[in-house]
């Protein structure tokens, strides 16, 4: 991941959060599904996201929204931007928070079926912890 044209690394634990950036403070993001090496090194040889902030940003912007979805509690996002240049200097500084209500599978009757009416679909028995369903006793 690039933020501008320079790389941001992993910790050992987690990859790049890029929900911590801002969108407001993007500009456009730049996809290369190709090798990249040639322009951003051997990290980007299967391929690299670029994100590019706004620049020369003059003024106050809000954004606000609300989404209602049946049966959760919605989706806010609340995001403001603020931005200042003259001919010594460029500043920009934005946030952003969001809130994403839990919507549960039970709640939508066509998210989860039946193992007899769909014997492929949604059910696994390789989980994490693993899980074994005898198909016959042993006993």
């Amino acid at each position: 991941m690039l933020l501008n044209g320079r790389r941001h690394v992993a910790t050992e634990t987690l990859g790049v959060d890029i929900s911590a950036m801002p969108t407001t403070a993007l500009g456009r993001v730049e996809i290369l599904k190709d090798g990249a090496a040639a322009l951003y090194g051997s990290d980007a040889i299967g391929g690299v996201v670029n994100f590019i902030t706004r620049s020369y940003f003059d003024g106050f912007e809000v954004r606000v929204s609300n989404q209602f979805i049946e049966d959760s509690d919605g989706d806010q996002n609340i995001a403001a931007i603020f931005g200042s240049q003259s001919d010594d200097y460029d500043f920009m500084i934005a946030a952003e928070y969001e809130q994403r209500g839990e919507l549960k599978v039970r709640d939508r009757d066509w998210a989860l079926r039946p193992f007899n009416d769909n014997p492929d679909g949604g059910w696994s028995s390789i989980g994490n912890p693993g899980r074994i369903l005898p198909a016959f006793n042993l006993g």
